[in-house]
């Protein structure tokens, strides 16, 4: 009707009825149309409180969702109650919620009420600062804005409000009426107003059924195949259809959503990941701004203008490509970041930043850089965040954020949407007052954290939608998934800050299972009247247990065979079209090395190539013919490699001046502060090289001087020994390679018995040295060396968390715990054959690596890549990945 308003409850529908009602008027075959007045109802109120703001009858700020969350974090940290809480940010959305619940449902008075519980308790006195802040600097939210628009609409008259006054409205597609909007309907009827509650016209679908899967991927799968289906069945000249997927919980799984309908519509995606939008499909469902990785770059860029930033952070921006010639000085960009992680293990300053590219003669682009923003950094006192936001924009120009390469649709949409946001955050000014760098960073990031952005993709025809989302569109095919009973009707959450009783009384969202029940019949039942054909599913298996189609859909008869089997044949084809994508397989790969048999170097690596090679041969491949190094993970006290050398050079100058057992008795009065003068000594010289806080290296010295306490007491209580050699450096040929080994230790015994020892800081088994294939080469490696003596076992000393000792295996009982005879390990062996077999199988190591064998194969499978540092180098995770998808 000419002059109507159309509300709705979603823009998605608002724009859907727009759409329709511009298809109509097409099909009528008319030339032109007045412009119908549909709107969210969201969007209709902040349309009418801008009106309000520039014709001057109102001098409140309107704050966005966005500004109450800060700001109610913010009382809530300020708050008594803060050091009771591990989440602020939480429990600021979960209070937000109930003041908004208490404003929709008009029951704000209950803010004032007498209190049950502690929790109800915080959440008044966190109402009444908020309140107050409110009415101190004339705020108002989303919450209050319906209420304050009536109250204009009762003070004035129709020539005021001429530009917003309804005289015909129509609410279209209402599933569920708060009291405030009811309370709105009465206001405007009675002001002689022609009110209309109108719902989606209904369907009475052509088909009808349900679909059970093996579980959610399957039912993803299945969904994906049946849209690409109904897209391919589409005969020439004939309409597109409007095909619908809907999921109750769909952020919980959108990343398989994606997965999935990426490998169906462009399988090649599995071998080069999309960074398109995709014409056919689009998921409603919005993640964070600052998950796109072209703004997490931005805020790792701003975090480095604080006195100290991490070297996570660092090395992010060194990687990426949207920074300033990232492209040219890759090289040096790399070189500069691992010298870095090398010096320094969590926190540089940006004067240590500049000392390391100092020493790189081309690094002067990027050190004039690094001096812009160190002139910039001394200008960050106390200000408005419009200010900061500003200065934020400096930071990122300086940058030349995002950098050279060409953007693709994806990131181009994100970066106009960032600037967009630089904007708004401006609006804070109204909220907040000066606050420092660090304040403003923290409410910048968490502002774009929870800005949900999704790349516009609205001309698809496949839409991929939530329940509510998809509440009160038409649909020509529609699939509803995961309807299983212990999911739908959803579980009733109540909100712990409200008393149940009113919850309940009020029938407010989340309240109790009659309520959810009762919502989720009316949602499906117009659902299943919202398609010409429609399927419904749910999985057999969730969470591992097994579910049931809910009682919702019970009734629906099974899909006829020849649906499934349409299905079917679609998933079939598609993992057939996945076969002809030529893989490459390594099993066989064979790059031989070059060795030149007049002068046989030593190789690099030593003990480490073996190590490696049993480990996976890729992985002695990738580390030392390919130079194949990760940076050293970060980590929040100190590293563990540096931990491992601390010990190890602890224990070296330890028995470099304590020689044997009896020494180490008669030391007894005195252990502790001799060990804590090496302990000293040690630390000292990695102080030098590392930048860690005081406070963690005497923690460090703390945990050294326990575990090596620990060590003395069980070095006491073996039989009597002498130190023979620390630190022993030996020369060795295994097969064609040279290489130099270090023996850690080695004792001599009784008898003249000698035992070589490798210090080991992690846990290790027996197995490791006697299984074939050889899993720990580096003990047998030990005893090919030469020596003036013949060793009578290999052992290694465990310098562990909650337990140390040694493990190792001899050639006779030596009467120390932990030390096996080879006669006791049933494996119909003697000392001499079990030399042969290691002779053997390092042997055989040796070649593998001289003939170049590369394979994929990680001796413990799963357990070894976890374990391996080269999962982004190394291609098993996607060869797994792919027999995972298509068998």
């Amino acid at each position: 009707m000419s002059g109507a308003l159309l509300l709705t409850p979603t823009r998605r529908l608002a724009a859907a009825c727009l759409k329709d009602f511009d298809a109509s008027m097409q099909e009528a075959q008319r030339q032109a149309w007045e412009m119908p007045k549909i709107q969210g109802l969201q969007d209709w109120c902040i349309q009418y409180w801008q009106h309000l703001e520039v014709s001057g009858y109102t001098d409140c700020y309107l704050m966005t969702a966005q500004e109450s969350l800060l700001l109610m974090e913010e009382i809530i940290q300020k708050s008594s109650y803060a050091d009771r809480l591990l989440k602020p940010h939480t429990t600021a959305k979960l209070v937000l919620s109930a003041w908004n619940t208490l404003h929709y449902w008009c029951e704000s008075k209950q803010i004032e009420a007498s209190c049950e519980n502690v929790d109800q308790e915080a959440f008044q006195d966190f109402c009444k600062h908020y309140r107050h802040h409110l009415s101190q600097f004339k705020l108002i939210d989303q919450a209050q804005l319906l209420d304050h628009i009536m109250q204009h609409y009762c003070e004035n008259d129709e020539s005021v409000t001429q530009a917003f006054y309804i005289r015909h409205l129509i609410c279209y597609g209402f599933d569920d009426i708060t009291p405030q909007f009811s309370k709105f309907l009465k206001l405007i009827e009675s002001k002689s107003c022609i009110l209309d509650i109108d719902s989606p016209t209904t369907i009475t679908p052509d088909s009808l059924s349900r679909i059970v899967c093996e579980d959610v991927q399957d039912e993803i799968k299945r969904a994906a195949a049946w849209a690409k289906e109904k897209l391919l069945s589409k005969k020439p000249g004939e309409k597109i259809s409007k095909i619908g997927i809907v999921l109750p919980n769909l952020p919980a799984y959108r990343e398989q959503v994606v997965q999935a309908f990426d490998a169906i519509f462009d399988t090649e995606s599995q071998i080069s990941p999309i960074a398109k939008i995709s014409p056919e499909y689009n998921i409603s469902t919005a993640i964070p701004l600052t998950q796109y990785p072209c703004i997490q770059i931005c805020f790792s860029l701003l975090r480095m203008l604080k006195f100290e930033f991490s070297v996570a952070d660092l090395s992010l921006v060194l990687n990426s490509a949207y920074i300033k010639d990232s492209i040219k000085h890759q090289d040096m960009y790399q070189a500069i970041k691992s010298k870095v992680a090398d010096s320094y293990q969590d926190k540089l300053t940006l004067e240590q930043w500049i000392s390391v590219c100092q020493k790189y003669s081309d690094a002067n682009p990027l050190l004039e850089v690094i001096m812009a923003l160190k002139s910039l950094a001394t200008h960050q006192k106390r200000q408005k965040i419009s200010n900061w936001s500003r200065y934020f924009e400096k930071v990122l120009n300086l940058w030349d954020w995002p950098g050279e390469r060409a953007l693709n649709s994806i990131e181009h949409q994100a970066v106009n949407r960032f600037y967009k946001f630089l904007d708004e955050f401006c609006q804070l000014d109204m909220v907040f007052g000066n606050v420092t760098y660090s304040d403003a960073l923290d409410k910048f990031q968490k502002f774009a954290s929870n800005i949900a952005f999704q790349p516009e993709n609205q001309g698809a025809p496949i839409q991929i939608l939530g329940i509510l989302e998809a509440s009160g569109l038409i649909f020509d095919e529609l699939w509803l998934m995961n309807l299983h009973h212990e999911n739908w009707p959803p579980k009733a959450e109540p909100n712990p800050f409200l008393p149940l009783a009113l919850q309940k009384q009020a029938f407010m969202p989340h309240a109790s299972p009659q309520r959810e029940y009762e919502f989720s019949k009316k949602i499906t039942d117009k659902l299943l009247t919202s398609a010409t054909h429609i399927i419904c599913s749910y999985p057999l298996l969730h969470d591992n247990n097994p579910v049931y189609p809910s009682e919702l859909i019970s009734h629906l008869a099974v899909a006829e065979d020849h649906t499934i089997q349409r299905i079917d044949q679609r998933i079939e084809q598609i993992s057939n079209h996945a076969e002809n994508i030529e893989y490459i397989d390594d099993y066989f790969q064979s790059i031989p090395l070059s060795l030149n048999a007049q002068n046989k170097e030593s190789i690099k690596g030593g003990s480490q190539i073996f190590e490696y090679q049993a480990q996976c041969p890729f992985k002695a491949f990738a580390k030392f013919r390919l130079k194949a190094n990760n940076s050293e993970p970060q980590t929040l006290g100190v590293n563990p490699k540096i931990r491992g050398i601390i010990i190890h050079e602890c224990l070296q100058k330890f028995w470099e001046q304590v020689k044997s057992q009896q020494a180490l008795i008669a030391l007894s009065d005195n252990l502790a502060p001799f060990l804590e003068g090496i302990i000293s000594q040690v630390i000292a010289v990695q102080k030098r090289k590392i930048s860690y806080t005081e406070v963690l290296w005497q923690l460090e010295k703390m945990r050294v001087k326990g575990m090596l306490l620990d060590i003395m007491a069980i070095e006491k209580t073996r039989p009597s020994f002498q130190i023979s050699a620390v630190e022993s450096f030996h020369s060795i040929q295994v097969g064609e390679l040279h290489i130099n080994i270090r023996i850690d230790r080695i004792d001599a015994l009784e008898n003249e018995q000698y035992l070589l020892i490798d210090y080991k800081t992690s846990n290790m088994h027996i197995k490791n040295i006697v299984d074939v294939p050889l899993r720990s080469p580096q003990l047998p490696l030990y005893l090919m060396s030469e020596h003036t003596f013949v060793s009578n076992g290999v052992a290694w000393f465990v310098v562990g968390k909650e337990e140390n000792g040694l493990l190792g295996i001899s050639a006779q009982d030596l009467d120390i715990e932990g030390i096996v005879p080879v006669s006791e390990l049933n494996i119909s062996t003697t000392w001499e054959t079990q030399l042969q077999v290691w002779h053997n199988e390092l042997n055989r190591l040796s070649q593998e690596y001289v003939d170049g064998y590369l394979t994929l194969k990680p001796i413990n499978g799963i357990q070894t890549c976890r374990l391996c540092d080269l999962s982004s180098f190394c291609r098993i995770q996607d060869k797994m990945q792919a027999e995972k998808m298509y068998g």
